[in-house]
């Protein structure tokens, strides 16, 4: 009696058991499931966020374009005073060298990089068929979190040129009405 006794609690033991591993399975798919969804999310954005800093960039290549079609309106520097002149030329000096460092921050920060995509290896292998949901989703977690540390790494230093950039076209508007101003007076 004894002996059945002990059986009986070994087996709902084991029962117990069982149903907390299978609770726990459940648990961590369900966890995995969540980061997957939310490192998908987190790259989508990082790809937004490059696509939002090369239009803010090309925004800037087109505004320095302007400027030096502006230059038309500036060169005729004939009919000034000789201090005059010598103002103009030296701000017009000054302004094409803004200019130019502005155009090579955007070119610089336009520069193509690599970007880690996401390994398709990794969505196209028949060994992925046997393994559970869980590593699997573990195995596109750890590849979704090497492209975004890449995305982030690149758009951070893209926004380095961006914001460099940003300032000297700012400035180098501001020698373009000084001139303009200079010249009319």
């Amino acid at each position: 009696m004894a002996g059945t006794t002990t059986a009986k609690s070994e087996k709902k033991k084991t029962e117990k058991n069982d149903i907390n591993q299978n609770m726990q399975t459940q648990t961590e798919l369900h966890n995995s499931e969540i980061i997957l969804a939310t490192a998908r999310d987190h790259l989508k954005s990082e790809q937004e966020r490059c696509s939002r800093i090369d239009a803010k960039l090309n925004f800037l290549l087109v505004f320095l374009a302007a400027l030096i079609a502006g230059f038309n309106i500036l060169i005729p520097l004939t009919q000034l005073s000789e201090t005059k002149r010598i103002i103009c030329l030296i701000l017009f000096i000054q302004l094409c060298v803004l200019i130019l460092l502005s155009g090579l921050m955007i070119i610089i920060g336009m520069y193509p990089r690599d970007n880690k995509m996401i390994d398709e290896s990794n969505y196209c292998d028949i060994e992925l068929l046997k393994k559970n949901s869980k590593d699997l989703n573990c195995n596109y977690i750890a590849t979704f979190k090497e492209s975004i540390t890449t995305y982030r790494e690149n758009n951070t230093k893209k926004a380095k040129f961006l914001k460099i950039a940003f300032v000297l076209s700012i400035i180098a508007f501001i020698y373009f009405c000084v001139i303009l101003l200079v010249k009319n007076i």
